[in-house]
Parts: C-alpha cells; sequence; structure tokens
C-alpha cells in the first residue's frame, strides 16, 4: 500500500520533454538551467556591444528579436536586440 506522502512525490515527478530523464514537474532542472543561463549571456554580450557598456543602455523595455520576426505596432519605442538565429522552443514570444 503506498502512503499519501510518497503518492504526492511521484505525483511530482514526470518524464522531462524529449530529453527521457526523470525531474519533478515545475522545477528547472540542471541541464535547462544551463541552457537559459548560455543564452541569456549571449543576449547579455550583444546588448554590451550594441550600447558600448553595461551602464550606457537606454532605460526602455528591450525586445530580443530571432531571425525571421518582426515587431509589431506595440513595439513602438522598445529597444530591439536582434539574434541571427533561430528561437529556441523553450524561449517564448511575449
Amino acid at each position: 500500500m503506498i502512503s499519501d506522502g510518497l503518492y504526492v512525490m511521484v505525483d511530482r515527478v514526470g518524464r522531462k520533454g524529449s530529453l527521457d530523464l526523470m525531474a519533478e514537474k515545475y522545477v528547472l532542472c540542471g541541464y535547462c538551467y544551463e541552457k537559459v543561463h548560455k543564452e541569456t549571456a549571449e543576449i547579455k554580450r550583444q546588448i554590451e556591444k550594441q550600447e558600448g557598456g553595461p551602464f550606457k543602455a537606454p532605460t526602455i523595455e528591450t525586445m530580443v528579436l530571432y531571425t525571421g520576426e518582426t515587431p509589431s505596432e506595440q513595439d513602438q519605442g522598445k529597444r530591439i536586440i536582434e539574434r541571427d538565429r533561430k528561437r529556441p522552443s523553450w524561449f517564448t514570444q511575449n
């Protein structure tokens, strides 16, 4: 017989997409965290190169556009960072 505590723990664990790994649901695993960290670091480097330094960036909202994406009318006045690669599947476009 399964106790309630064990059932709750088993219910929180599941398969992790195409990686075929077991991971806790709704928690970012180390592998995915590393992917997000690398992409974010690349975006930060591009911003620093574009602006000429970390303290010279304007104080307006920033938007990241990937290959094949275009800004909408709502994006007027935002700072746009363009990436020369396809948007990662886990990086949602808001």
